[in-house]
């Protein structure tokens, strides 16, 4: 399914995109004949801030497309993961409790799609916790051999873990989580999670949940 997506996407988001910053250049030139308070120039920021929220979708939408191919280089990731996730959380009453030891292996990876994949998990772990509370953030070594029974190559890997004591996940969900444009969300596109999922599957990982409900 994310294959047949991404075919879609690619076929549609460059142009998209091109048409947007079309859009967006006009407006900003419109807002310099405007004056402060101007009813005008409330309008069309109203309409610049909804051009932005359309270029970031369609900036995940180019994700499932060969245009959204990884750009890599080898780096420590344990500050991509703390400023992605403290990123996530300005203005939230959550916070993050982070175990990253200074031990970590330097990774190759694109920094701003695994960014954009801790940001991601983090902003939906937020979400569970509408009262507050800790998500706890861990990294660490493992070297993976057939034991693990993971879809992916022998060898050595960093695994990171997301955790919440939110509200958790009903099970017939559980299968579609990762599905494009599922969700539950009333303002959700249904693509933040199938965007993590393509990021982690063009880096040669692997990504999985557990979750239980609340009683």
């Amino acid at each position: 399914k994310l294959e047949s997506v991404g075919i879609l996407a690619g076929g549609i988001a460059h142009d998209f995109n091109n048409f947007l910053m079309a859009i967006l250049g006009n407006i900003s030139v419109a807002k310099m004949y405007t004056e402060p308070g101007d009813k005008i120039g409330e309008r069309l920021t109203e309409a610049e801030k909804a051009s932005l929220r359309a270029r970031d979708l369609t900036k995940q939408l180019l994700i499932f497309s060969y245009g959204g191919a990884p750009i890599k280089k080898i780096l420590s990731i344990a500050e991509v993961i703390k400023d992605s996730a403290l990123f996530a959380l300005r203005g939230s009453n959550v916070r993050c409790q982070f175990s990253l030891p200074a031990d970590l292996w330097p990774v190759e990876i694109d920094e701003g799609q695994i960014g954009q994949v801790i940001n991601n998990l983090v902003i939906n772990a937020d979400q569970a916790l509408p009262e507050g509370g800790i998500i706890e953030v861990c990294a660490e070594n493992i070297t993976i051999d057939a034991n693990y029974g993971f879809p992916v190559k022998e060898g050595e890997y960093i695994k990171i873990s997301i955790k919440d004591q939110g509200i958790g996940i009903p099970e017939e969900h559980l299968t579609k989580i990762f599905d494009p444009y599922f969700t539950t969300k009333q303002k959700g596109s249904g693509l933040g999670l199938a965007t993590t999922y393509s990021i982690i599957k063009n880096h040669q990982g692997y990504i999985t949940l557990e979750s239980k409900t609340r009683a």
